[in-house]
Parts: C-alpha cells; structure tokens; sequence
C-alpha cells in the first residue's frame, strides 16, 4: 500500500502543478489577447456586460473536507466573461442554493469565491472551456474532463459531489464504468449504469482511504446529481431545481447528524483505482 500511496502524492503534486502552470500560461496569453477578447465580449455579450473587465474564465474554489461540491458542465459565455459561476441571470443557480438551504440570503454571482469560507462549499466544472451552449462541448471533451475532476475530488476529499446537470453524471459514470471494464477485479462490483434516470443519489460512493474502509471508518464522497440550473432547461421549472437542492440538503444534514454511519446501500469504488495508471 505504500507503494500505491506514494504513486498517489505524486500524481496529485503532479496535479496541482500542472494547475499552476496552466494558469501562468493561461494569464500570459489572456494578456497577449486583451484587445481581442474585449472587442468580442462587446459585440457578443449583453450590454450590461460589455462595460466589466473579462477575466477569461472561472476559477475552482476548493478545499480540503467541504460539505459539498457543485460542479458543473462549462462556464458559459457570460460566467467567462465575468470570471463567476453561474453568472447569466436567468441561471436559477444561486436561487436554488439559497432556497435550497444552504445560504441564509441570495449571493450574487461575484461571490463565489467567497462560499468555501462563509458556507463550506466548492465550485468547480467538469471541462474548463467556455461555449455559448454545452451542446458545444464534443464526448471526448467531456470524457477527457473526468481525470481531472476525479483527482480533484481525491484531493480534496469533500463530503457530497451535486452535478448540476444529470449530463454531468452520466459522463462520470460512463468513464468509471469504462474504467471498470478494463480492470478485471474490479469489474463486478464497479460496474454501473451509464445514464442517470434522474434527480438524486448516484449508485457509487468514492471511497478516498481503503485503510479507513478497514478500520470502520469509511472516508468517502457521495455523488449526486440534479438538473441543469439552466433558464433554458424547461423540463424542470425552477420550482423542482429547488426541491432537488433541498434534498442534497437534506442528504448532508442526514451525514452531518450520523457521521460516517449513513447507510444508503452505495457501491463503494475506490477513486485511487480510478486516477491511477
């Protein structure tokens, strides 16, 4: 287990420095391109938008032990513009997370970076490219996302994963159930349905420490899903989306009260199994 343990650390270094370069190029680049990406900010966002300074993207905002970790799809335009998740006001996002119980007053988009902090909770997406649509966003990209997020979720070990979106989930589910497949001992017990039927628990649970899982105290994050926040997403009305950000409240107030003894018959996947090579 040392051995494995040591590949981890280093692959997670590994991570975390990559992180850091990707960001120093990225910020030279946006520097280069400042009068190019403002031209078109002017010409394709809104008005009220046209006069902010773009940031070009957003940022995660992560730590170790949150309460729990949305995640979504991309950043939109807009949010890339403006550098906040879920910044388009039509989004019910931030709606939801108030009247789903997890802030006391409506939080506009510009602060997101504060809610690791105030509330415990994270932000992070699952491909870091800005479209107009997620429609845009091709099936390797999104499948090419799910490393990446994953060793995130390793790192950072947070209690609940809420994918906003139940796309999201289906595309994790769909590369851990690949990964399953090549790995012969783990292909009974790790396999999984690759489409979400819809709002609530996924069918596996990641489990961070397998020497936890042999004491009894089982170290794991439970994955989540609900629908696209989205103004354009008409299946849900923004009604539902906040009684399915009530339940993910109420899921982590149920952990909350039990500690690591939430029994929800989960199949648990060991997530170094997934990241490593």
């Amino acid at each position: 287990m040392t051995s494995t343990t040591n590949t981890f650390e280093k692959l997670i270094s590994g991570f975390a420095y990559s992180s850091k370069s990707n960001s120093k190029r990225k910020n030279e680049e946006d520097s280069q391109n400042t009068l190019v990406q403002t031209k078109r900010v002017k010409v394709e966002l809104p008005r009220e938008v046209s006069n902010k300074s773009p940031r070009h993207g957003v940022h995660d905002y992560l730590k170790p032990g949150l309460d729990v970790v949305f995640c979504g799809i991309n950043p939109g335009e807009m949010s890339a513009a403006l550098g906040h998740h879920f910044a388009n006001p039509v989004n019910h996002f931030w709606a939801c997370l108030h009247q789903g119980g997890f802030t006391p007053t409506l939080l506009r988009p510009s602060e997101d970076a504060t809610l690791p902090e105030r509330f415990n909770l994270g932000m992070t997406n699952l491909v870091t490219r800005s479209t107009q649509t997620a429609a845009e966003l091709s099936k390797s990209e999104l499948q090419s996302g799910v490393p990446d997020f994953l060793a995130k979720i390793a790192l950072y070990k947070p209690k609940i994963v809420c994918f906003v979106g139940m796309g999201i989930a289906d595309n994790v589910l769909e590369w851990i159930n690949t990964r399953a497949d090549s790995d012969g001992e783990r292909k009974a017990k790790g396999k999984t349905k690759v489409k979400v039927p819809g709002p609530g628990l996924l069918p596996i649970k990641l489990v961070h420490s397998e020497e936890q899982a042999e004491e009894g105290k089982v170290e794991s994050t439970l994955l989540y899903a609900v629908s696209s926040t989205s103004g354009r997403v008409v299946k849900y009305q923004k009604s539902d989306k906040i009684k399915q950000f009530q339940a993910v409240r109420a899921l982590l107030d149920e952990i909350n009260s039990s500690g690591s003894g939430v029994s929800l018959g989960l199949t648990p996947v060991q997530i170094v199994d997934l990241i490593l090579p």
